[in-house]
This record gives structure tokens, sequence and C-alpha cells, in this order.
């Protein structure tokens, strides 16, 4: 026992002297038309470093920060600008840091940082060194996607459309929009294939459910020697991996179209019991969402419209939420901030375990379209396709 202590501390001893505490500086500017009041910086895992009231459009931070980081990532900062004095508790709470804003940027840490941000053009310029001059590149690509996103926004807006179709109008859109913009993120990866913020800007792109499993190992492995050598890499390759063997699953699913539906009992919003066994309707939609999945909720407005639509037809909406036991009041939340109330609301409790296990779902949104007696006649139905099909069988 007394070895096996000894040769963890041995362990950590090696990690801990490869890692090096450095000092950083950065400073911040506003330029142009917009102007903000505070200024908040969080290390790499969103823990709030540094709050500062923004004076005569200037701030400036100086702080320390460990040159090995938990994945082998490149050292790096959120910058948020902010109007709103906050706690870092109610700051996150609104999910700022999200791709789909403009007045927050990623910085990586170099000796001296200055970040410049352009009110007219809602651009921010990172100036420090060879990693901020490729996050800029990146940066510009996602700030190109939120102007063309809210052009088209703007354009629906002003249409006769019903709300509902204005939000499945601007969904379809702002899906092109980004496939466009993947396209180009996967040009800047080409073009920057020996570096390790070209890697960190992979997300996206692993991520996207429109860019396949096979496109996105092939790009994965356009990465230079070094880089491969990187913990980092090694890292994201296990997710590389993991996108492959899904889509296998996904073409080689458990249970499939003309196979019965497996019995299963679940409780609903109201904590009854809620079993297939009961299912009367002639066409009953069984649909796997979290709170978290992004696409899931951008696909609820056709859910919806689809549901009152062919209601009256004999179509039912079962939802069955993957999300964890500890976020079931938010699930509550979710249902009426997302006007869900009208479907059958199951939660299945525990990411993808239960229910979701027993049909080995293994991405979400997915969905199984079942007759009265339990037949599945289609699976990942969405949107108009949805609503087609239902056309020519009610």
């Amino acid at each position: 026992m007394k070895k096996f202590a000894l040769f963890i501390l041995i362990l950590l001893y090696s990690a801990l002297s490869f890692a090096e505490i450095k000092s950083f500086h950065l400073k911040g500017k506003i330029e142009g038309s917009e102007d903000f009041k505070f200024a908040y910086v969080f290390d790499n895992e969103f823990k709030l470093i540094f709050k500062e009231k923004i004076e005569n459009r200037s701030f400036a931070f100086s702080g320390r920060y460990n040159t090995q980081q938990r994945f082998g990532e490149p050292a790096y900062l959120k910058l948020l600008l902010s109007n709103i004095d906050a706690t870092e508790k109610q700051i996150l709470s609104d999910r700022p840091l999200s791709r789909r804003r403009y007045n927050h940027c990623t910085i990586f840490i170099e000796d001296s940082v200055k970040v410049i941000y352009n009110g007219n053009t809602r651009i921010f310029t990172i100036q420090g060194g060879a990693k901020n001059v490729i996050q800029n590149s990146f940066h510009a690509l996602d700030i190109l996607f939120l102007k063309q996103r809210d052009s088209s926004n703007a354009k629906i807006d002003l249409s006769t459309l019903l709300e509902n179709e204005k939000i499945s109008q601007k969904n379809r859109a702002a899906s092109v929009i980004f496939e466009n913009t993947i396209s180009k993120m996967k040009s800047l990866i080409l073009k920057y294939p020996d570096s390790e913020v070209s890697l960190f800007n992979f997300g996206p792109i692993l991520f996207d459910q429109q860019f396949s499993a096979e496109k996105t190992a092939e790009l994965f492995e356009r990465y230079s020697v070094n880089i491969k050598k990187s913990d980092y890499w090694i890292y994201i390759k296990k997710d590389v991996k993991d996108k492959l063997l899904t889509a296998e699953k996904l073409a080689k699913p458990k249970y499939s179209v003309g196979m019965i539906f497996p019995p299963f009992s679940l409780k609903d919003s109201r904590d009854n019991i809620f079993s297939n066994q009961t299912i009367s309707n002639k066409f009953t939609l069984i649909d796997f969402w979290a709170t978290w999945c992004v696409p899931c909720r951008k696909e609820t407005p056709n859910l919806i419209k689809a549901y009152e639509v062919f209601r009256k037809k004999g179509f039912n909406v079962i939802t069955i939420s993957i999300d964890d036991l500890k976020d079931k009041v938010k699930w509550a939340e979710v249902l009426n901030e997302d006007k869900m109330n009208d479907f059958i609301n199951l939660f299945n409790g525990g990411d993808l375990s239960g229910l979701a296990s027993t049909l080995q779902v293994v991405a979400i949104p997915t969905n199984y379209l079942v007759d009265e007696t339990g037949k599945i006649l289609a699976m990942n139905l969405r949107g108009e396709d949805l609503v087609k099909f239902l056309s020519t069988k009610l």
C-alpha cells in the first residue's frame, strides 16, 4: 500500500514538474458606437476570475495561469462585456458565453494581450501573439454567422406568418447559414493544421450532426504530426471515435421500421405513471430530447405545428427527456417555456439509461412514429418531412 501511495506521489510530482505558473497582462479598449460598463473575465472552467468597471472605455487585468491545462488545451480566457452589474452565478445563468451573442470572445493567454472591441462592426480584435492572430479568424467567422442569422430573422419577423411558422422558418434558415459557416471553418482548419488554436475550434464540426462522422474523422487526421502528438489531440480523438461509433449504431438501430416498440412505463410532468400500452391514437410520435440539446429545442416548434394540424385526425406527441435527475426541475420549466404542455411529457431520467438504453438511442433528437398497435412506421421524421408523411396517412 505504501509503495502504491509513493507511486501516486511520484506521478503527481512528475505532472507538476511539467506545469509552469506564468504571469500575463490583459488590456482592453472599446471603440465605435457601442459601449459597456463592466468587463468580466472567466477561466477555462468558466470560473469568474476578474470583474472591473470600465472607465474611459478601457480596462486592464493582470493575473497568473498554469501552462498545463486540464485536457492539454492551450490556456485561454473568456472575456464578456456587459452593462449589467451581477454576480458570477447571475451572469452565467443567462448563458452569456454561448456562441449566439456578440459581446464575448475567447482569448489565448500570451505574455501581453490587447483586446479591442469595435462597436460598429461588433468584432473583437486580439493583439499579442500568433495564437490570437489565428483566433481572430475563427472569431470573425462566428460573428459572420450571427450577422447573417440576425439579418435573416429580421426579414422573417416582417412577414405575415404565424408565430410558430416564423420560428420554424428561422430555425431552417439558421441551419443553412450554420452549414455554410461549418464549411468555412473546415477551410480554416485546413489552413492551420499545425495550430493548437485550430484544434481548439474543432468542436463545432465534431458535434455538428450534419457533418458526417467519416468526414469528421478525415478532417481530424489532417492535423500535423506535431499536433497529433499533443495530449489535447489525443483527448479529442476519443470524441471523434464516439462519433464514428454513434454513426454505426444509427445505421443499424436495435429497433427499426416494422418492429414493435418495446413496452415502457414512465412518470409524466405531474408524476403520474404513463404506459405505452394505453396508446390509442392512429399515430404517435415518440421523441427523445433533453433541455440542454439545442437541435432538440429548435425542433419543438415543428412538433407543435404538426400536432396542431393533425391532432384532430388522431396524431399525438410523446416527448421523453433524458435529462439527469438533478435537472428535473429545469425540465419542468422548459416544458412551460417552450409551450410543450399539450404533449404527453415523460421523464426517462439519467442520460441514455432506462428506455433510451433499451432502444440503444445514441443521439438526440431521435424519434419514432408508431401506430395504435405500437408498430414503428418511421424514424427521425423532422420539420416538413413529418408533416408530409402525416399528410399522406391522415
